[in-house]
């Protein structure tokens, strides 16, 4: 083989190592895509559309917020950051047929949280998130609240603030998907 031809052969294969990892990357991003703040509306991969709704959001912290002050403990405020999070979990299930803690990717909470935080949230001490597929806000918290490690989650007193995900979609085993995370500062 020439040096020309061998110098050839080298660009040719650097072309494609530096095209195969731009796939890999946007391969990446598309997995990885967020909805955008304040989305009402999503599509997953395979082309099903999803909705939200803020309204059903709002309602979920008030039966939230109600289970904390009959159980004495302080109210929850939602952040966006957690909403985010909160959404584009319950997304990733609904498109993916599945319900789970851990996202797609297999990432836990903290990288969860790390994937989404704008520099916000600085620190916390605390962080859990409990999933559920009820139609009702007040019937899913309810449903927590008859489990032990979920009501810990829901009337944990450290927790201070919560981020609220909800998505309906056709065709995934269920037809919403709540995720509702939650954070403390606090020790």
């Amino acid at each position: 083989m020439t040096r020309q031809a061998l110098h050839r052969h080298v660009l040719t294969a650097t072309f494609l190592v530096a095209a195969g990892a731009a796939c890999l990357d946007a391969a990446q991003k598309a997995r990885d895509a967020f909805p955008p703040p304040g989305s009402s509306t999503g599509t997953c991969r395979d082309g099903r559309s999803w909705t939200t709704s803020e309204p059903q959001h709002a309602l979920m912290l008030v039966a939230l917020n109600r289970a904390r002050a009959e159980a004495r403990q302080p109210p929850l405020s939602r952040h966006p950051i957690l909403d985010r999070m909160a959404l584009a979990h319950a997304a990733d299930m609904a498109c993916r047929n599945y319900l789970g803690h851990r996202n797609s990717a297999g990432d836990h909470l903290p990288e969860r949280l790390a994937r989404v935080n704008d520099g916000s949230i600085t620190a916390w001490q605390r962080l859990a998130e409990v999933l559920g597929t009820s139609v009702a806000p007040d019937r899913q918290v309810e449903r927590w609240l008859g489990s032990r490690s979920h009501k810990r989650a829901v009337l944990q007193p450290q927790h201070e603030l919560a981020g609220i995900g909800l998505v309906r979609i056709v065709g995934s085993k269920y037809d919403q998907y709540w995720a509702v995370e939650f954070l403390g500062s606090q020790p």
